[in-house]
């Protein structure tokens, strides 16, 4: 008998192959967390010793943006594929 789980489709994916792709999208959201905390320290650390917070707050706004997006796209996804885990 074959595993109801691994064999039925979504979208042309197994649900494992699915999943997968939900956890780089899960991958790629925590990266963009760490790296908009690590911006923000960084902004916070320049404001703290008054220097030019312009470049610092650039970076970000971009790494804001960018996790911004990964969230968008790991929801998008899940809602999509129908992937729990």
């Amino acid at each position: 008998m074959r595993n109801a789980p691994e064999e039925s489709r979504v979208y042309g994916l197994s649900r494992k192959e699915s999943c997968a792709r939900r956890a780089r999208f899960a991958e790629a959201l925590a990266q963009a967390v760490s790296n908009m905390f690590a911006r923000d320290r960084e902004y916070q650390g320049a404001k703290e010793r008054k220097e030019n917070t312009f470049e610092f707050s650039l970076a970000l706004e971009n790494a804001r943006a960018a996790e911004h997006a990964a969230v968008h796209a790991y929801h998008d996804h899940i809602k999509k594929h129908g992937c729990r885990s």
